[in-house]
């Protein structure tokens, strides 16, 4: 027994030929094989038994020619994002062997991952097996896959399931076969069925499907094999102009024809297109008896969960009579096409051609053309404040009687509906969140509805939106004014003034606007200016009472010169006090602090210079109480100054 498991990128460099006799096994491999062989089992392990598994690595690719035979095959990915590239895979259900290769996440696993077939796949089938792909990412088909079988065994089974998309840039198909002994009176063997399903994306067929039942021995019992059935679903659905659909039954050399397989392509949240023929048919009867008659046309179903353009022909036909006068052809098949718009080309549903002298022979078959209730895209997907009413939202509708069933909505929103509208409304007082809402309101359409859907995003309201907020100074005052674009549940405004931006004293309160959409303007002037740089910081009081500080501003207060312009600060004061002072010289100031009855309890002078001036004076040693601070200049100007001692 010989087998052999050749990789495209180890190619050429080495081969295992295993040579079973008396239970001795012998293994031929060059020292370099060795090494590599080594390397390749790092990532890729291959068991090539009866029941074989390959296990590949993460971001590793098996990429290359498997010749298995037997049993049944399964490829898994070890790890996350691991892709599996076939470039070849010849001859591997020669055995009738059932292949899988899995990407996507089993059990508790979360295997994720592509799969690629860019290398012709074939089969030669002696029971019907299955080919099941099934990737947690993309499948793209770049090379033909045909599953046929010998000695009248239906094609094989494929099964395609890519959760974000499968893509087909070659011919997929799959074939019965006629029975080994062509004078028996044994069936052909069916076609295989073809099915391509993405959860989660688009199925985009850019080559065709075919399925193809055989004819059936030559024998007055020997009937066609049907066509398989073929099932494409996606988001959304494109057939382009070389991806045609076929499905046919075999011709029934000694009894009837095969039946046509039937067609159903569906979207599950967008658009069908197809832009290339569908054609499900009947086989041939044979033309030795009577009471044979075509095989009947498989019924196609196109459901789009909206739009629905078919540009290319769809035929649905019967098989034809053997010739002979009273052979019936087979019945044509219902064409079903639904969705919110739909478009189609020629559809022909026939029954295939009856003998003159038959009777009760196959009918034509009919064209259902049914529209879908829709709901049209929602007009915003505002962001709203809890509490606020929002803006309306409206969703367009067509073939709607009544609002039927809303989910998802924020509490404090509802939904209406009146002349093919409906809106949604309200003041949502629901936790802040995105809100995802469906609507599936009752429709008069017989075919269903296109639900639609939207989104609502709730956020605490921010009690102030401040715009501006500035200190200007004017000849003899400082104005602070600010501006708000929102307000909610604003009580009040507190206004905090300093000479260093770290002491604060509270100078004036404003009543805010409560609540407000509109810009709103506010203003204070300070007629009280410290010489130099005054600070201002801007604080807002919801009417629950939290408080909310904004940015400070500062200007720098160069009118007021000299002595009258002197300000002590803190006031009141603990420990000390500063007195600033803007000299327009170099100067030198006396300093006296007396109490409430006159009394001297301190003196010291100070040395200024030409600008401003910020001299700390410390006061521990004063009780609590009243006091009086004298500041006297060299040239004899005196002012006085009232300092609360805590």
């Amino acid at each position: 027994m010989l087998r052999i498991i050749k990789l495209s990128f180890i190619k050429d460099i080495f081969f295992i030929n295993e040579k079973f006799k008396n239970q001795q096994s012998v293994v031929f491999l060059t020292f370099k094989s060795i090494i590599l062989f080594l390397f390749l089992i790092s990532s890729l392990k291959v068991f090539a038994s009866g029941n074989a598994n390959v296990t590949i690595s993460s971001g590793a690719t098996a990429n290359g020619s498997f010749s298995l035979s037997g049993g049944t095959y399964t490829f898994t990915p070890s790890a996350d994002n691991a892709v599996v590239n076939i470039t070849t895979l010849t001859g591997y259900l020669t055995g009738g062997s059932n292949v899988t290769i899995l990407t996507a996440c089993s059990g508790s696993g979360s295997q994720s991952g592509n799969v690629t077939i860019s290398g012709a796949i074939t089969a030669a089938l002696t029971a019907q097996k299955t080919f099941t792909i099934t990737a947690a990412g993309t499948i793209t088909v770049s090379s033909a896959v045909n599953l046929s079988s010998t000695g009248g065994v239906a094609g094989g089974i494929i099964s395609f399931s890519g959760a974000t998309g499968i893509t087909t840039n070659a011919l997929i198909s799959t074939s019965g076969s006629s029975p080994s002994t062509a004078g028996s009176g044994a069936t052909g063997g069916a076609g295989g069925s073809i099915t391509l399903t993405s959860s989660g994306g688009a199925v985009t067929v850019s080559a065709g499907l075919t399925s193809q039942g055989a004819a059936g021995g030559t024998a007055g019992t020997a009937s066609g094999g049907a066509g398989g059935t073929i099932s494409i679903t996606g988001t959304s659905v494109t057939i382009g102009t070389a991806g045609s659909i076929q499905t046919q039954g075999g011709t029934g050399p000694g009894a009837n024809g095969g039946a046509g397989g039937s067609v159903s392509v569906t979207s599950s949240s967008s658009t069908i297109s197809i832009t290339r023929a569908i054609t499900t048919t009947g086989g041939n009867a044979g033309s030795a008896n009577t009471g044979q008659r075509g095989g009947n046309a498989g019924a196609v179903t196109l459901t789009a969960y909206t739009t629905l353009s078919v540009t290319g022909t769809i035929t649905a036909t019967g098989g034809s009579n053997g010739g002979y006068y009273y052979q019936c052809g087979g019945s044509g098949a219902t064409v079903t096409v639904r969705g919110t718009s739909v478009s189609t080309s020629t559809i022909t549903t026939t029954a295939g051609t009856s003998g003159g002298g038959a009777s009760g022979c196959g009918s034509n078959g009919s064209t259902s053309s049914c529209t879908k209730g829709n709901v049209g895209a929602a007009s915003s997907t505002p962001t709203v404040n809890r509490n606020s009413a929002m803006t309306n939202i409206t969703h367009t509708t067509n073939l709607i009687t009544a609002i039927g069933t809303v989910s998802g909505l924020p509490t404090g929103v509802s939904a209406s509906y009146s002349s093919n509208t409906i809106t949604i409304s309200g003041t949502p007082t629901a936790v802040a969140c995105t809100y995802a809402y469906t609507l599936n309101p009752t429709t008069s359409s017989s075919c269903g509805i296109a639900a639609g859907s939207g989104t609502i995003t709730v956020v605490t309201p921010v009690p102030v939106e401040l715009l501006t907020f500035n200190a200007i100074l004017n000849d003899n005052y400082i104005e602070v004014e600010w501006n708000t674009s929102a307000e909610s549940n604003n009580d009040f405004y507190i206004i905090e003034k300093s000479h260093d931006g770290v002491n604060w004293t509270e100078v004036a309160k404003i009543k805010g606007a409560g609540n407000s959409n509109v810009k709103t303007h506010y203003s204070w002037l300070d007629i009280s200016m410290y010489a130099g740089v005054s600070y201002y910081k801007l604080s807002q009081v919801d009417l629950d009472g939290t408080r909310e500080s904004f940015d400070i501003v500062s200007v720098n207060n160069t009118h007021y010169k000299g002595l009258n312009a002197a300000e002590i600060y803190p006031n009141p004061s603990i420990d000390n006090f500063n007195l600033e002072y803007f000299s327009e010289h170099d100067d030198e100031l006396s300093i006296i602090i007396e109490s409430d009855l006159g009394q001297e309890l301190y003196f010291q002078k100070y040395a200024v210079t030409k600008g401003n001036n910020i001299i700390q004076i410390y006061t521990e040693s004063l009780m609590p109480g009243l006091y009086l601070v004298l500041i006297e200049n060299n040239s004899g100007s005196k002012i006085s100054k009232k300092l609360v001692k805590k």
